[in-house]
């Protein structure tokens, strides 16, 4: 059935969309918190959702131009092979809910 399998790439699709938004907000507050200029973030943002949400978990701010630092750190990141990036284990979640009314459980339709 196309129309079902188009649903849930539609969820799916907003469930990726509602992922970016909040790496987005986090992103804006990180760099907000350790005083990061707009270039800083805008490269933060050039990473996927989990490679933002590594840069956030790893980056240590050096004491002097902690923006080029960063940038220089997203820089090594999307040189890397794809196999490589350290969040490539990763797996994507994605939370699709349907109402009960109507649901099918089991292999096997009466």
């Amino acid at each position: 059935n196309s129309t079902g399998s188009s649903n849930v790439l539609c969820m799916l699709h907003l469930s990726r969309a509602r992922a970016a938004e909040r790496a987005h907000g986090f992103a804006a507050d990180f760099c907000q918190r350790l005083g990061l200029d707009g270039r800083a973030m805008d490269a933060l943002e050039e990473l996927a959702p989990p490679g933002q949400a590594y840069v956030l978990r790893t980056f240590c701010a050096p004491g002097r131009d902690a923006s080029g630092a960063l940038r220089r750190q997203v820089r090594h990141l999307q040189a890397l092979a794809p196999e490589k990036l350290p969040w490539a284990g990763c797996l994507e979640a994605a939370t699709v809910r349907v109402p009960a009314a109507g649901a099918i459980l089991g292999r096997r339709v009466p």
